[in-house]
């Protein structure tokens, strides 16, 4: 493998190389056809676009016209997850072309199959296996999005805490922290309405980032006055703010009232760096080994005038399957019970509605003192382990269908 430059691109595929593989974005592509005369190349037998969800049309037809007249074009990509951002308002008649070509490229096959019955499936692929994520964290996607074809090959990875944690703690963080609780909704009756900034969701955040965090020194003795929860590290070994936690919210105030709230607990220095905190634009395409979704959003009224950015289930699959071990969603009740007027925003909301119902292992409420705001009652709703055995079944009976 070499680097090379795009003037150098036209005469290594005009050479006697029998197998040429190049990896570049668009424009870099784009760059070299104009070096070579023209920016229409007849250069490659196969064009791949990876993150294909993601790209405009128009610049993915700067790699089409890279491709042979017989070649063969492959999209990777997920239209479930988050569109390339588009700027400015536009006609409801061009909207199929103001998408990732990811999306356009599905409608044009899905209208061939109208006339064509069995194209799609001739055309489109599922990826199925996911090797990322535990069995609880991809249960509710693949139920929702993915017609229950989305399976974990890694069910049973955990959190690992030491020292373990009691599964009846009265602690909430310590309760919400537990192994044997890898998808986590936290709901609760705002004291205040709170729109794109909450002190509460933020004071948690880092609160549940602070319990995680191995400390750079000696573990403090005793418990912190705001909920009985101490300092002390439960995770060691994790990469914590490169790889182990993040936290994600869909308003930059409410991200910047989370990194306020995480530096107030020693974050932010060389010992000890803050973790990604940001929207989950930032972090699609990434990961971590858990994950806080910060909803912030505590007005009914500003929910609704939102919805649609707020509510929309592309941005909650995101968000939700970043995490590989454990996801924890804080979220208030003015934001779940909203109803949205527009139907096709109400339809994008249920991905979020439903995940109260989806997070049925049990529930349990715990009042959290604060010092601004008095006691606050969370509802703790989680998702637990289920048995391989039933999972195993299951994926044995879908492919014995086939």
């Amino acid at each position: 493998m070499a680097r090379v430059g795009q003037q150098e691109l036209n005469a290594l595929l005009n050479g006697d190389t029998r197998c040429l593989i190049a990896g570049s974005t668009v424009w870099g592509v784009y760059n070299a056809m104009q070096a070579a005369g023209d920016t229409v190349q007849p250069w490659f037998d196969v064009t791949l676009i990876d993150e294909a969800s993601q790209m405009k049309l128009p610049e993915a037809l700067i790699a089409f016209s890279a491709a042979k007249p017989d070649g063969a074009v492959i999209l990777a990509g997920d239209d479930r997850q988050l569109p390339p951002i588009i700027h400015g308002d536009y006609p409801d008649e061009h909207a199929h072309m103001l998408t990732s070509v990811f999306a356009y490229m599905r409608q044009r096959i899905e209208e061939r199959a109208l006339a064509e019955p069995g194209f799609d499936a001739r055309t489109i692929f599922q990826l199925e296996e996911n090797f990322r994520m535990n069995k609880p964290l991809t249960d509710y996607p693949a139920r929702m999005l993915y017609e229950d074809r989305f399976f974990s090959q890694q069910e049973g990875i955990r959190i690992t805490t030491d020292p373990p944690l009691p599964a009846d703690s009265d602690d909430p963080i310590d309760f919400m922290l537990h192994p044997d609780r890898p998808v986590v909704l936290v709901r609760y009756a705002a004291p205040a309405g709170f729109t794109a900034r909450n002190p509460l969701e933020a004071d948690l955040a880092a609160r549940i980032a602070a319990r995680l965090a191995a400390d750079p020194g000696p573990a403090p003795v005793g418990a912190d006055e705001g909920g009985g929860m101490t300092d002390a590290g439960l995770i060691p070994h994790l990469l914590f703010a490169a790889d182990g936690f993040a936290v994600l919210s869909p308003h930059r105030a409410q991200n910047a009232a989370i990194r306020a709230a995480l530096a107030a607990r020693g974050f932010g220095t060389a010992d000890r760096p803050l973790p990604l905190v940001d929207t989950v634009d930032k972090l699609q395409g990434q990961e971590r080994d858990v994950v806080v979704v910060s909803y912030g959003v505590a007005d009914e009224e500003y929910a609704e005038a939102e919805a649609a950015f707020l509510l929309s289930s592309n941005r909650f699959n995101v968000a939700t399957t970043r995490p590989r071990r454990k996801l924890i969603v804080l979220c208030s009740d003015a934001v779940l019970d909203v109803v949205p007027q527009d139907r096709d925003v109400l339809l994008e909301a249920m991905m979020l509605k439903e995940f109260r119902g989806f997070c049925d292992s049990g529930p349990r409420t715990f009042v959290w003192e604060t010092e601004e705001f008095g006691a606050v009652t969370l509802a703790v709703q989680w998702k637990a382990f289920e048995r391989m055995e039933s999972t195993i079944k299951q994926i044995e009976e879908y492919r014995s269908a086939d």
